[in-house]
Formats: structure tokens, sequence, C-alpha cells
């Protein structure tokens, strides 16, 4: 077979292709002058119906003829998907042109393996892609992948998959357990809380007044939470107390003078006993006391012992405890009392606040001062803040707000001695506002409580802000001048530093040495929304603990 259809059956009247199966449908099915006299369908484009003429164009004939019947200028269609159709203008290239040395066929795409010359760089009508010195490139077969199953078995597969997820969750499970350890491990280490609390007993009842004043006044005698004053002014002449939850029974060490000893046990039982006949003192007292020991830190020797059974105690929810300051006097009755032990009257929470730094992937532990916060209406402590705002006047700090809260850290910050040695605790130490009135002392953080639960009491608004190893208040700027530049914008607000650790400081205008260190603000705190914190910089992620 040449490549022709059969001279003895002519070619389709109808237009379509040619259907000759000798016929290749390579976009060039002529190697011969077509035959004559009827048209023959378009091989090359099968939507296209488009006949040639009985005789093609003679080769010297300019243009060529349009096999494609556009009314563009004559061209040749790119059989091998070229971007564009290949023009000729003027004559063909002469036989002999191209490498092979064969004459131009017009209706056949060269199938020379040599290079077209160099001659028609950009010209070439049938070079797929357009590569110049390959108009056709030579067939490559795609590679092949091999169908053959693998030497891994199905079963042996899925194992190895299984191993390979477990073994992820194991190290996933294992990291978690470790960044927890980690986690307690530093949180224990860079802070302990040091503070006290009860059980929690009934704060409105004689009995859970009693139990919650004996398990605080039992628990370590602490004299930097308020031990020795309440003890001195609740149980007079007692010299300490310790209590056996266990047992059920409290121990009075009484002053056990020659002249005097008889009379503070007789007092004593009197007092603090409902029904003196269930007492023990003296010797039978002596041979229990042993028991005692490890609850007592004073020495017994000329102490008088008196055991009470804890039921038996006499306690008057109606009496104070007085502390005299030079601007005003703080009472504190004893159900007051039991409500701030049983966190009642501040905003409680948890004691511990961890930060993530997502940025330096580093862990930051500091307690959570809002929690000791006092709530408004505390009865003691809005007694206090309104004899202290008594003398606040509208001429003074450029407004009677400004002069109010101006009073308030004059208070906290002449009256309240700053204690050097809560500073230096290794770790933190948490006080109510009224333990750091009834010690008279405490460090940035007692003093801040204080002053915090104080604002809270007059309605005003503030903020906690945190800095490394400090702490201090912050009130809405209002009427205050700013001239020591000791201010922060925040929430839509300029808030203005009110620093209660300097003796004498004015709001907005004392000029402080170390002023570097309140550029350094790490997170503010509203203690009256849900124990909110928010860092500066808002790269950190704050969790409660």
């Amino acid at each position: 077979m040449n490549g022709y259809p059969n001279a003895n059956q002519p070619a389709p009247m109808n237009g379509s292709a040619n259907t000759n199966p000798s016929v290749p449908m390579n976009g060039s099915p002529y190697h011969q002058a077509p035959p004559t006299g009827v048209p023959y369908a378009n091989p090359q484009a099968a939507h296209y119906h488009l006949p040639y003429r009985q005789q093609p164009p003679p080769p010297n004939a300019a243009p060529y003829a349009n096999p494609q019947a556009d009314s563009q200028p004559r061209r040749y269609a790119n059989p091998q998907g070229f971007s564009g159709p290949q023009a000729y203008q003027g004559q063909p290239p002469a036989p002999g042109a191209y490498a092979n040395g064969q004459a131009f066929n017009p209706y056949a795409p060269p199938v020379y393996p040599g290079s077209y010359p160099t001659a028609y760089p950009g010209h070439y009508p049938y070079a797929p892609q357009g590569r110049v010195g390959m108009p056709y490139a030579p067939f490559v077969p795609p590679p092949k992948f091999s169908t053959a199953s693998s030497s891994l078995g199905a079963k042996l597969k899925i194992v190895l998959a299984v191993l390979v997820i477990g073994a992820g969750i194991f190290l996933f499970a294992i990291r978690g357990l470790l960044n927890k350890q980690r986690l307690e491990t530093i949180g224990e280490q860079a802070l302990k809380v040091k503070y006290l609390k009860v059980p929690n007993r009934d704060p409105n009842s004689v009995a859970g007044m009693r139990e919650n004043l004996l398990v605080y006044l039992g628990k370590d005698r602490d004299p930097r939470f308020g031990y020795d004053e309440m003890r001195k002014q609740l149980f007079v002449g007692v010299d300490e107390i310790a209590y056996d939850q266990d047992k059920g029974e409290v121990l009075f060490l009484l002053a056990n003078t020659a002249d005097a000893g008889a009379n503070n046990l007789q007092r004593a039982v009197s007092d603090y006993a409902y029904d003196p006949t269930r007492t023990t003192y003296g010797e039978a007292a002596r041979k229990r006391e042993s028991a005692y020991y490890r609850l007592t830190t004073v020495n017994w020797a000329n102490k008088s012992p008196l055991m009470i059974p804890a039921e038996n105690i006499r306690i008057n929810p109606y009496s104070y405890i007085e502390m005299k300051y030079a601007r005003a006097t703080y009472r504190l009755s004893i159900q007051e009392l039991s409500n701030f032990m049983t966190d009642q009257s501040v905003y409680g929470g948890h004691m511990r606040i961890f930060s993530k730094d997502k940025t330096h992937n580093q862990l930051n532990v500091f307690g959570n001062h809002g929690a000791f916060v006092a709530r408004a209406n505390e009865p003691s402590l809005t007694r206090l803040a309104a004899a202290l705002t008594a003398s606040a006047s509208a001429t003074d700090m450029g407004g009677l707000r400004e002069s109010r809260i101006q009073k308030l850290v004059d208070f906290v910050s002449q009256e309240i001695a700053y204690d050097e040695a809560e500073a230096k605790f290794k770790g933190e130490i948490l006080k109510r506002p009224d333990e750091t009135l009834l010690t008279r002392r405490g460090d940035c953080s007692s003093k801040s409580i204080l002053l915090a639960s104080l604002l809270e009491q007059i309605g005003e608004d503030y903020r906690l802000v945190y800095y490394n190893e400090h702490i201090t208040v912050a009130v809405r700027q209002g009427r205050f001048e700013n001239l020591n530049g000791l201010s922060f914008t925040r929430d839509g607000q300029t808030w203005m530093i009110a620093e209660s650790t300097l003796a004498g400081f004015r709001i907005g205008e004392t000029i402080v040495e170390n002023a570097g260190i309140f550029s350094a603000m790490q997170y503010v705190q509203k203690p009256s929304s849900s124990e909110a914190v928010s860092a500066f910089d808002d790269l950190k992620e704050v969790v409660f603990e």
C-alpha cells in the first residue's frame, strides 16, 4: 500500500474524512499528487469539511493554496500543535534546501531525521515545540512503572504502619508528660506561694467562726500574717496558742509568774471556756504537753499550760481587733476576720500564673495577686477608706476624685512599712489586706494588694501592673498631671502609676531615680474580671493554676 486511497473506489462525496484504513492519519495523507476530478475531505481536521481543489497549485504559485479555506492570507496549518500556523510568503524553499536534499512537499510534514538549515531559524512549519535544528524530536517512550507487587507483603506493611503510628503516639505522650513535669518543677522552683487558708467553715455561725479562727491561729503562728496581733487582742494574757485538730483540743500557754500565775489561769478559764470543768491544767496538762511540742515554737519554761476542747472555747463574734494609725483606726470584727480567712471577702482563685513566651519558648511563673484583693463593699475596709478620704479636697491634685485616690496612696506608702524580709523571701508571700493592716508592714505585693483593695471600696477603676520582680497599681489619668512620665496606654485609656512602696509618692509628680523599671511592663490585671491577665507584648500565653 502506498498511502493512496483505492484508485478504483472514488472518495466519498459527503465531505467526510477519508475512511480508507490505508491512509495514515498523521496530518499528511498524500505523498504524491492527489487524484483529480473529485474533492477530497480534509483529513487534518475532523470538524472541518474543506475540499481540496481538483489540482494542487503548481510549486511556483504564491501564495500557496489555503487548505484551511479561511479568509486570512494563505497559511499552512501546523499539524504538530504549534502555538500558531506558520505562514509562507513568496516562494517555497527550493528542492534540496533541506539537509537531505529532498524536495519540499507542501502537503506532507517533513520526516527527515536531520536538521533544518540554519538559514530558516524560527520558520520551521512542522517543528514540534519550535526547537531549532530538531524539527521532529525522536520519540522517547515514557518510563515504565513496574506493576509487580512489592517485595513486602501486605501484612508486613500493616504491621510497619501500626508500629510507626504507635511510636508517634508514644513519643507525643512522653513529650506531654515531660513538659508537664518540667512545668511543675519550674513552677515549684521558681515560685513558692506562701499564704494562709482555713477549711472554709461557715463564717456566719459562731461554731464556724471559732473553727476558722483556731485553724488560722494554730496553723503555723506565722507573725507575717497577723498572728501576734490577733492572739494579743482576742486572747489576752495568752503567750501562744496551738490547735490539735485531730484531738479537737486547744493548748494555751499562759504567763506563770509568782504573783500572777494563778490569776492568769483563773481569768483564762473564766474568759475562754464555756464550761470550766471541761478544762485541763497544772500537772495533768504537763503530762500531756509532749504532744504539743511539735505545734509550738516558744520555750515552755515558766509557762502554765491550759487545755480546752475546741467546742468549749468561748468566741464573741462582736468583739473587734483595732489597729490605730495616724490617719485612721482600722477595726476588724471576728465575723469580718472569718470572712477574710475563708476568702469570702476577696476575689480568690488560683494562686499561681504560668506564662509561656511563645517567641522564646520560656516559662514565667508569678503569684496571682488579684486573688487577694478585697471585693467592693467589704465592711472593715469601707470604713477605713471613708476615714482616710474624709479630708479630700477638690483643690488638691486637680479634683476631688484625684485627691481621694492620693489620700489612699499616702496612707499605704507612708504608714505601711516596707518589709525587706518579705521582699527577699524565696518565693512569693501573698497577704490579704487585713493581714497587711494587722502587721503594719509588707513588700510591694502586700502594699499593692492593700491599695487596690482600698480603691475598690471608693469605686475607683485601677489595674495591677506586673514587672520583673515588682508589682504596682495604676489608675486612670483623669486630672492627674503627667510630669514624671510614669504612665502607659491600655484599653483606650491613659493610666498613671500609683507607687505605694515610695513614701510620699505623688501620682504624676514624683520623679523616680530608677524609673527604667516602670518601662518594662509585662502583664496587666483587672482582679474583678475573672482573673483577667494580659501580656503587654501579646506574645505570651497566660494560664492560671
